[in-house]
């Protein structure tokens, strides 16, 4: 009995230690990120800018979203289901074609944001598409996890690579 509680207390400490950790080196870091990706896409603009602004389609290439529903009577308020999360979007900026801009609206979550989809034609069968992530994270330790593990260019990359699968083949370009 004695050598079990122990381990408990040792694993208490190691998760105690290891949450106060990441709320310090979090706190270290800005509340505050910019981050963008280009990708070079092997499809015309127009193919891209239709799967990317088709709202009730965004399923078919974000694996973990569920569905997209419209709130009733606003074209440009909807929500995301991934299964549980809700989060509810609305269409800041729309230029048909080049640029969409939507922005994170829910109020009761530790994480504020907008992305930038901007598609940029490359002849007739290729594209360049930018997306810029402008985001506050409030918590710490949701910071400490977001930079320190998922990594905020990554996970932009992984949302390109899924819209990939049904876009067409991608390349992803160096950042200036």
């Amino acid at each position: 009995m004695k050598g079990w509680m122990q381990f408990a207390l040792g694993t208490l400490v190691a998760c105690g230690a290891g949450f106060t950790y990441a709320w310090i080196r979090g706190g270290q870091l800005p509340e505050v990120h910019e981050v963008s990706v280009k990708a070079r896409f092997k499809a015309p603009g127009p193919k891209l800018w239709a799967l990317i602004s088709d709202l009730e389609g965004q399923p078919r290439w974000k694996k973990s979203l569920v569905s997209v529903k419209r709130i009733e009577g606003s074209e440009e308020v909807y929500v995301e289901d991934y299964g549980g999360t809700k989060l509810t979007l609305k269409t800041e900026e729309r230029v048909e074609g080049q640029r969409l801009v939507r922005v994170l609206v829910n109020q009761n979550i530790p994480y504020q944001g907008s992305w930038t989809y901007v598609v940029e034609p490359l002849g007739q069968e290729e594209c360049l598409l930018t997306l810029t992530e402008k985001a506050q994270i409030k918590n710490p330790v949701f910071r400490f996890l977001a930079q320190g593990f998922f990594g905020y260019e990554e996970s932009l990359k992984a949302a390109l690579t899924e819209l990939s699968a049904v876009a067409g083949p991608v390349e992803f370009q160096k950042n200036p």
